[in-house]
């Protein structure tokens, strides 16, 4: 044994148990509360009536609760595949990770909405301490000379970032439908921490066992390469952007170590490598059929693409500006920039309807703008900075006499200034590349696989408000440069005080609105159209209990029939999930309709219901 494991067990049998000791300050005491006080207000507006509100399932849903449903009773899906790791579903290919999770909520909460949605609801309090986590993790290195300590405002960014988190309407409503994209984002995210906790400034040799019982998480461990691998594969299990972004999320850990020291980041780069070929390779049936609602796998936009391209005149303008990569680059720029606008961000105009709260968007309107702000700050100052040292650097290498040391100096500033301000870099690539399931898709901006995207605008537009505070501070500075006194006061403290309860006010007060919106205006006030058949779970109870529906869209008809009207294609799952319908009802009775080209299957009828698009049909 060496002594490396002899320290370790030293440590182990004499370490005493752990104390409350860092509450003692003030400070840390108010910290604590922050954050306790965050996560309970977080907590309470993602569990406040989530069964009943949204008052019905929409189909996704439906269609994880109704196949949790058949296999824990009888092992098989709604497509008689026995434990299946991807659900055919409507054709769509669900990773089944999300629907295991609900049959392990039935077996506590019992077969309800709640036990469907609670493993959301679950994630999305976890999101708020894991970005906490994370955000404190980097900013805040346990190696005092790590340039990041040098960049304040990153340091003090992880505590409004959970706020923000806890009451973005994304975030809200996400956490309170059963969409498999929070409890995936909350295992990537755990993912980016291991992977980007240590820097090579904390791996110094006194530093770098300094905690040792979190010395497993060393890059390059086995532990850490094991537990990496592990959350790798269970982000693609519960969803499948996680497998699109992975190369994404893993390609800068080589510059997070640097470069030469590859010792420490080769070994978990490699591994994860050879995890995501494996997962591709391993669901090439889900990889095939999410080709159908790429830009370049949809028919449409094949044919769109050659109408193009044939609307040139001559041969050498078709080779060069009607050529698919012109012509896609244009689409995915479309979508990239489309992502930013306001009118999908704050009312969803060109988002998904079951993406959000009718009439409501994504981030409050302050929180918009003040990650502009942020994301415009960095980019400016490391700019600012990185073109000062380049031009010095250029100035000394174009010189009659060459001094290297300067020039060695001059290219250590620049690393430097990579370094101090590397968190906000690191989050301004994530929060780009979390774009690109977005973008490639026909159906975008689409909010569920871009999760990620919005939890990087709130460590920005943290950023951002800091900066305003900061600009504040010296204005007021400026403003009052002689001593005036307000109520034993000084006048510019009370000043900035006041800006920044009024900025705290401007963040806060949207989130209150949409929170009034959701949880305190009655539902059946909300225009919850779009696919949502709020009126279908009433209709079906009235025809179990052979009543006459009193609503338009239930028919009754010849033969004991119930007709539903199905605009959508969607309706078979919902009846079969609020009827909690046998499964050999189900399987002997289910009729669907032939596949389309994006490979989706709808359902014609199920049981005693059939479904036809409208009235007139």
């Amino acid at each position: 044994m060496d002594n490396r494991w002899l320290r370790r067990l030293n440590w182990f049998l004499t370490k005493k148990v752990p104390s409350f000791e860092f509450l003692e300050s003030p400070k840390q005491q108010f910290l604590f509360f922050l954050t306790f006080s965050i996560l309970v207000i977080g907590a309470f507006v993602r569990f406040q009536d989530v069964a009943l509100n949204p008052p019905v399932l929409n189909p996704d849903e439906a269609s994880v609760g109704y196949n949790a449903l058949l296999l824990s009773q009888t092992g098989y899906d709604e497509w008689r595949q026995n434990w299946p790791l991807v659900l055919q579903a409507f054709g769509d290919q669900k990773i089944a990770g999300y629907t295991y999770l609900v049959i392990a909520a039935f077996k506590v909460l019992g077969v309800s909405e709640l036990a469907i949605r609670i493993p959301a609801v679950i994630s999305g309090v976890l999101l708020i301490g894991i970005v906490g986590v994370l955000l404190r993790s980097l900013t805040r290195n346990s190696n005092k000379h790590d340039p990041v300590h040098q960049d304040e405002i990153s340091s003090q960014t992880w505590l409004l970032t959970m706020a923000l988190i806890a009451l973005q309407p994304v975030f809200i409503w996400y956490s309170r439908v059963a969409f498999e994209a929070m409890p995936a984002l909350v295992v990537t995210l755990v993912l980016v921490w291991i992977l980007y906790r240590r820097s090579k400034y904390s791996l110094i040799k006194d530093n770098l066992h300094k905690r040792i019982w979190l010395s497993w998480l060393n890059p390059g461990s086995v532990l850490q390469i094991l537990v990496a691998s592990l959350l790798a594969v269970g982000a693609v299990f519960l969803y499948n952007v996680p497998l699109l972004l992975l190369p994404f999320l893993v390609a800068p850990v080589v510059f997070w170590y640097g470069i030469t020291r590859w010792q420490v980041w080769l070994p978990v780069v490699a591994t994860l490598a050879i995890v995501w070929i494996s997962l591709v390779w391993g669901l090439q049936g889900l990889t095939e059929q999410k080709t159908h609602i790429t830009l370049f796998g949809d028919p449409t936009v094949t044919h769109q693409q050659l109408e193009y391209y044939q609307s040139f005149d001559n041969r050498l303008q078709q080779r060069l500006l009607g050529n698919r990569y012109v012509y896609y680059s244009g689409l995915m720029l479309d979508r990239f920039f489309e992502s930013f606008h306001t009118s999908y961000l704050f009312e969803n105009l060109d988002g998904h309807p079951w993406h959000s709260l009718p009439g409501t968007g994504y981030i409050t309107y302050w929180t918009y703008w003040f990650g502009w702000l942020g994301i415009l700050s960095t980019i400016w100052i490391v700019s600012k900075k990185l073109l000062k040292a380049y031009s010095k650097l250029r100035s000394q290498i174009n010189g009659d006499n060459i001094d290297f040391e300067e020039a060695k100096t001059t290219i250590e500033k620049i690393r430097s200034v990579l370094a101090t301000y590397r968190v906000r870099l690191l989050f301004l690539y994530v929060t780009i590349v979390s774009l690109v399931p977005s973008i490639i898709t026909v159906n975008a901006p689409h909010a569920t696989r871009t999760l990620m995207f919005f939890v990087g605008w709130c460590y920005f537009a943290s950023v951002g408000v800091l900066v305003f505070f900061e600009i504040i501070r010296v204005l007021t500075a400026w403003l009052f440069q002689t001593s005036v006194q307000i109520g034993g006061y000084s006048a510019r403290t009370v000043v900035y005080q006041l800006i920044v309860v009024a900025a705290a006010g401007l963040l806060a007060y949207p989130s209150g609105v949409y929170l009034h919106q959701l949880l305190i205006t009655p539902v059946d006030q909300h225009n919850w159209s779009s696919g949502l058949q709020v009126w279908l779970p009433a209709a079906i109870e009235s025809v179990e209990k052979e009543e006459n529906p009193q609503v338009s869209g239930i028919l009754e008809s010849e033969e004991d029939l119930v007709t539903v009207v199905d605009p959508r294609g969607f309706s078979y799952i919902l009846v079969a999930w609020y009827t909690r319908m046998e499964p050999n009802v189900f399987w002997n009775t289910i009729q669907r309709s032939e596949p389309d080209t994006i490979n989706f299957t709808y359902g014609e009828r199920v049981g005693r219901y059939q479904f036809i698009r409208s009235i007139e049909e």
